[in-house]
């Protein structure tokens, strides 16, 4: 019988901060938590960042391992699949290598796993290095050493990308449509079993061309439970209409509060966040909906560097909020709303604002909206609330879940994003928590999920986006 192959896998940084119940996933292997992975781990813990909070959840991880097994076994605290967990002590000086200075945690990682596997040779071990950092992964290979990204947090792309399905239709099939729509769809979908195996509220374009014409006419449904429903285009929607079937789509389920949790992706341009901002406009009302929550994650505002910015809290995130506040001011101009005057508020600046920007902030606390940082929802429960989450590819997979766990009753979510687009250092397009939404919910009734592909922002910027 062949002996079975015992592999240890030597963890990174992101891997631990991605995940923080990363031992439990190689519990049937050996997990080995280098000493520069931990240093980097509890230089992280203090603050409010998501970062934070996960070291913070792996560091109370290690704790369980410490008040099970007072002293360390010399073999390593024993996982509960027959692996172990181990801490290993830093390399001597003359073991280092020449290559890659010291200076990095990086570069310590690539020394300890190097030196493990050469000591490993003649025996029936392997040692894998576990990163997201993909430089980091082509430097091991250039000196030998196996690594491989976090396969637990990865997602499949190609899967995930709402995309609209196409079906043409006979005139003989129009005509039925006309007559019987209900009559119509059931016999529809009997005629097209595949239609019947697409996920739940996947959108269904059905094209037909009218006699005497070149132009295409269209059906516009969803894949409901119940069969195909039909959509009907919608009227202005606090000043906008669609301007392409995406766009209706988007809107038919922005509004729609059967769906509590909706999806828009794409590129910049694509009109993701006018759509959210116009919907969530039209939808708050006593009663329903009360307020609207406007996030984001802060990726380029740590706490460190939040706490050397002048002003308030509101006024150290305002910067970031740009492309909101650019929205908003674009829908306030479409329905020429003016601000009550408050003896000469509006004409004069407040603190470090603009006139303009005291008379947009006036019209957002009228309607309701409040912008925020996306760490300031933890432990906030959120009720008849509608909720857009910005950027959301920028959050990790915990935080898209504490999002959604923090929603009450009656509350309804709106998660946007550009999974190609990614400024956090510890995320990629497979591991961030937009891409494991929409993994995870695809095909349930309580959501929906559209990309995007048409810019409607200008010829110019969908040129750009295309050839840039």
């Amino acid at each position: 019988m062949a002996t079975k192959t015992t592999k240890n896998y030597v963890l990174d940084t992101n891997v631990v901060l991605s995940d923080p119940h990363v031992i439990d996933v190689f519990a049937e292997h050996n997990v080995i938590i280098p000493p520069p992975v931990l240093q980097e781990v509890e230089s992280f813990k203090k603050g409010q960042a998501e970062r934070n909070h996960q070291a913070r959840a792996f560091l109370r991880e290690l704790k369980k391992f410490e008040e099970n097994f007072p002293t360390l076994p010399s073999e390593g605290f024993p996982l509960p699949g027959g692996g172990h967990l181990k801490f290993l002590s830093a390399l001597p000086q003359q073991d280092r290598l020449e290559k890659y200075p010291q200076d990095t945690v990086d570069h310590q990682l690539l020394d300890l796993v190097l030196s493990l596997s050469k000591e490993s040779e003649n025996k029936n071990n392997s040692f894998v290095l576990v990163t997201d950092d993909l430089s980091l992964r082509i430097k091991a290979k250039t000196l030998g050493i196996k690594s491989e990204p976090y396969k637990n947090a990865q997602v499949d792309t190609e899967k995930i990308y709402g995309e609209i399905e196409e079906v043409g239709i006979s005139q003989e099939e129009v005509a039925s449509f006309h007559q019987n729509k209900e009559g119509f769809f059931e016999t529809f979908l009997s005629n097209n079993p595949s239609l019947e195996e697409l996920p739940l509220n996947t959108p269904v374009h059905l094209l037909y061309q009218p006699q005497n014409s070149d132009d295409m006419n269209e059906i516009l449904c969803l894949k409901t439970a119940n069969g195909l429903e039909e959509i009907r285009e919608n009227d202005e929607v606090f000043g906008i209409n669609a301007r392409n079937v995406e766009q209706q789509f988007a809107l038919h389920a922005l509004l729609d509060p059967r769906i509590p949790i909706v999806a828009l992706t794409g590129a910049a341009g694509t009109g993701k966040t006018l759509l959210a901002l116009a919907a969530v406009l039209k939808m708050i009302n006593p009663g329903r909906y009360e307020n609207a929550k406007l996030a984001r994650p802060m990726v380029e505002l740590s706490d460190k560097t939040m706490g050397f910015l002048p002003g308030t809290v509101e006024e150290k995130i305002d910067p970031y909020f740009g492309p909101i506040y650019d929205n908003l001011e674009f829908l306030r101009s479409l329905k020429s709303e003016k601000p009550e005057k408050k003896g000469k508020h509006a004409e004069t600046t407040e603190g470090n604002e603009s006139a303009s920007q005291c008379v947009l902030k006036e019209w957002m606390k009228k309607h309701k909206l409040e912008c925020f940082a996306l760490n300031f929802l933890r432990g906030r429960s959120l009720p008849k609330s509608l909720i857009i989450i910005d950027e959301a590819q920028n959050t990790t997979p915990q935080e898209m879940k504490t999002i959604l766990t923090r929603l009450g009753e009656g509350s309804k979510v709106i998660v946007i994003g550009d999974i190609s687009q990614i400024d956090n250092p510890y995320l990629g397009e497979r591991s961030n928590g937009l891409a494991h939404l929409i993994d995870a919910f695809k095909g349930r009734g309580e959501f929906f999920h559209i990309h995007l592909t048409k810019g409607e922002r200008s010829k110019i910027a969908t040129l750009a986006a295309e050839l840039l």
